[in-house]
């Protein structure tokens, strides 16, 4: 079942690229790649360390470093665009949803567009305005999100504001230049775990009013109550049938968020939470936690509401509630037979005077 470890680790390596307000940030200034390793420089050190500096084996994000893929072709049919790229793109069919393009000087281009298909590694079509003009792609490159070359990292300090990271996964064909435009490392997250409800308070600390953070607990594991299943032993679970049985884990998120002493009420905090409900589903639905059973079935996490939790003021708590189901089998259960050796047993039966009137001797089989 999973860990709150888990879920911290989820949150740690999504959430960044979503939103800032768990994190601080430095500005990527250069990037270049040479086989799986990555060189990046920033604008400011990384402040992580007790000694104020970033120590190796910290770990961070990356985010926002969109890799540059030059344009081949690009061809317009009515509504509809064609592209062809020169390196293997990193585009998925109903997963990404637009396409962005850089230096493409033709009005109109600048803009993102509609992801439609993605018939081939190196091709792909989208949807544009009625009429727009073909562009000039002399220049032309697609800017892409590509997987790996952003997320959760382990940073070695070369020193001078450098720094370097290993990609798990590359491919001798993708782009080796990238945009910075908006590329970040976020690091110091304020993302942790707690055992219990009473005890997030006490490991929240007085903090600036920028300074969101969030706990995450492992909340109570119980058998599900689905209207199309038996839930008692008694009509579930008859003899010789085949044990099966579903559970629910109950993961919950508490947003802190400072506010200033002075107002009245949590308003303004509650009001940043409509800003966050979709980064969390983000990093959190759909996600397929472990489940540490024999058959480990690959169940997702589901989003069950979120509400207000507490105001205290300072700051603003607010809960997010997420499930997780597993399912017990066969295979995590003992045995359904007697494999225990027994003795012989003797059934002595009494009248009502007392006298023994039949002695039944018996072996069962071992």
């Amino acid at each position: 079942m999973p860990k709150c470890e888990d879920v911290v680790n989820q949150l740690r390596a999504v959430l960044p690229s979503y939103t800032d307000k768990f994190n601080a940030s430095v500005n990527i200034t250069a990037w270049s790649r040479v086989d799986s390793t990555i060189t990046i420089t920033t604008d400011e050190d990384i402040l992580l360390t007790s000694s104020g500096l970033l120590g190796n084996g910290s770990y961070v994000n990356i985010g926002n470093v969109l890799t540059e893929n030059p344009v081949v072709s690009i061809s317009v049919s009515g509504t509809t665009a064609t592209c062809e790229v020169s390196n293997i793109h990193d585009l998925t069919e109903n997963f990404e949803m637009t396409v962005k393009f850089k230096d493409i000087p033709t009005d109109g281009w600048d803009e993102d567009f509609e992801l439609l298909t993605v018939p081939t590694q190196t091709g792909f079509t989208f949807e544009v305005p009625s009429g727009i003009a073909t562009p000039d792609i002399t220049s032309a490159v697609l800017l892409e999100n590509r997987y790996s070359f952003n997320g959760y990292y382990e940073l070695t300090a070369l020193g001078n504001k450098t720094y370097i990271y290993e990609l798990p996964e590359y491919n001798a064909s993708i782009p080796t230049t990238a945009d910075l435009t908006d590329a970040k490392v976020l690091y110091g997250l304020r993302i942790s775990g707690a055992d219990w409800e009473d005890n997030i308070k006490r490991f929240f600390t007085k903090q600036p009013e920028n300074n969101f953070w969030m706990f995450a607990i492992i909340g109570d594991t119980v058998a599900s109550k689905s209207r199309q299943n038996d839930s008692d032993s008694i009509a579930k679970f008859q003899e010789a049938s085949r044990y099966e049985q579903e559970i629910i884990q109950s993961l919950v998120l508490y947003v802190f968020i400072p506010q200033s002493s002075s107002k009245i009420t949590a308003r303004q905090a509650r009001d940043e939470i409509e800003d966050l409900r979709l980064p969390i589903l983000k990093a959190m639905a759909g996600h397929q936690f472990s489940s540490g059973l024999t058959e480990d079935k690959p169940y997702v996490c589901v989003y069950a509401g979120d509400g207000f939790y507490a105001d205290e003021f300072s700051y603003y708590i607010h809960r997010f509630e997420f499930e997780n189901t597993m399912k017990i089998n066969p295979a995590d259960t003992v045995e359904a037979q007697n494999t225990v050796a027994t003795r012989f047993f003797v059934n002595n039966f009494i009248n009502e005077f007392d006298e023994f009137i039949k002695t039944d001797i018996a072996n069962l089989p071992t």
